[in-house]
């Protein structure tokens, strides 16, 4: 049984200048490597196989084991960020993973997503309408960020005159989801989620006596009737985590999605004038720019698969940007091809941690698109080598300029 099957050194790292500057080239190097490939620079496992992320990633003995803290090991007390991870069902196993999701997940079923609906609609005719008169925009400042805040804010019940401020104060989580964050990533999310606390302790008291029809209410309800299972700090800690979770990553999707068809005019074009593509559009950008690169679990115990053995503790990195383009699974895997009839990208995650909003990610996406092509059906890139975000665990843009 072979423990670390390849232990050359890997050449380059997730900060390297290859990872900023030529995303392409990266990944070309990350699957050079042995599908289940053990790093010394990183010091984890990294897997790059479809099939092995799928199956792995479903394994009951690879998890998150309570792994929540990213302060430095050692004496020094816990960040905020340590003590509301160690409460949000992100990062855990079960049961506290089923118990913590059993109380969100009935208001991301389709029917309710689907219901939302005239609600994104309405929200991307008032954002376009900003720029009725004008012929250039950014679109992640216009659009990307600002539809996916006001629909998750929707659902939360955030009221509108408080979807700027929230907003704003959700901008630094990044932190909480990063492999390898800096002190200085993790101050400004602590001091991001300490803000957010006090705004949603401050919004609780006002859902208290003046009801609404939305989640926030309805897991306050959840609260009072249960304290003992579902405590305060329960739901401050997976209100914050929907809200991030229910914007950066769309955002992000919706950026990537437009870059890409931008930057293949071919498939611009086809899907201007065949409209029903924009599902399997939305699936291909999903595939080929996700905006997540991977997800990290870990070793529960020692755990035997294809001939190599992890041990107890070993972290273990499914790297979903490489699975996706598994040449095994898709073909031609670097042609970005919106009519791809093939199995599904792994972008959302696979097994019990399979992303909740994936279905609400994907509708705004659409809408996204169609209503952007029906605005702007001329739209260019002002600039074809746009800033990528510098992170190691999100795929964005920090801009995207276009002309129209």
């Amino acid at each position: 049984m072979n423990t670390k099957p390849n232990q050359d050194v890997l050449p380059f790292s997730f900060t390297s200048p290859l990872y900023r500057e030529d995303r392409e080239a990266y990944l070309a190097q990350i699957r050079e490597l042995e599908p289940i490939h053990w790093s010394d620079t990183v010091n984890n496992w990294i897997l790059t196989r479809y099939e092995d992320c799928k199956a792995l990633s479903r394994h009951p003995d690879i998890g998150k084991a309570g792994r929540w803290r990213v302060a430095s090991t050692g004496d020094e007390p816990l960040q905020l960020v340590d003590k509301l991870r160690q409460r949000m069902m992100l990062f855990q196993d079960p049961p506290e993973h089923r118990r913590l999701r059993g109380y969100v997940h009935k208001a991301f079923t389709p029917r309710i997503v689907e219901q939302l609906r005239p609600r994104i609609y309405d929200i991307m005719d008032d954002l376009l309408a900003d720029y009725k008169d004008q012929h250039e925009m950014n679109l992640v400042e216009a659009i990307s960020y600002p539809l996916p805040i006001m629909v998750i804010s929707t659902m939360l019940g955030v009221p509108t005159d408080d979807w700027r401020l929230v907003r704003d104060l959700s901008k630094d989580l990044g932190a909480m989801f990063e492999y390898l964050p800096t002190q200085e990533q993790l101050d400004r999310t602590n001091q991001a989620l300490a803000n957010l606390q006090d705004y949603f302790r401050d919004l609780i008291k006002v859902k208290k006596q003046n009801p609404g029809e939305d989640l926030l209410t309805n897991l306050i309800a959840v609260h009072e009737e249960s304290a003992d299972e579902f405590s305060m700090d329960d739901l401050l800690a997976n209100v914050i985590l929907l809200l991030f979770g229910g914007h950066e990553t769309t955002s992000n999707l919706i950026s990537n999605g437009v870059f890409e068809l931008l930057s293949h005019p071919d498939q611009f074009e086809l899907l201007k004038v065949q409209p029903d593509l924009v599902p399997s559009a939305v699936t291909e950008i999903l595939r080929y720019r996700s905006s997540v690169n991977g997800m990290s679990r870990y070793a529960l115990t020692d755990v035997d698969y294809e001939n190599i053995q992890f041990k107890k503790d070993d972290l273990i990195l499914f790297f979903f940007v490489a699975a996706n383009r598994d040449p095994e699974i898709f073909a031609n895997p670097d042609q970005f091809n919106i009519q791809r009839q093939e199995e599904k990208p792994l972008s959302f995650g696979n097994g019990i941690h399979y992303c909740l909003g994936a279905p609400l990610a994907t509708l705004e996406t659409e809408i996204a698109l169609e209503k952007l092509i029906e605005f702007m059906p001329d739209m260019q890139l002002k600039n074809p080598e746009p800033q990528w975000m510098p992170s190691v665990a999100i795929q964005g843009l920090e801009e995207l300029f276009l002309r129209f």
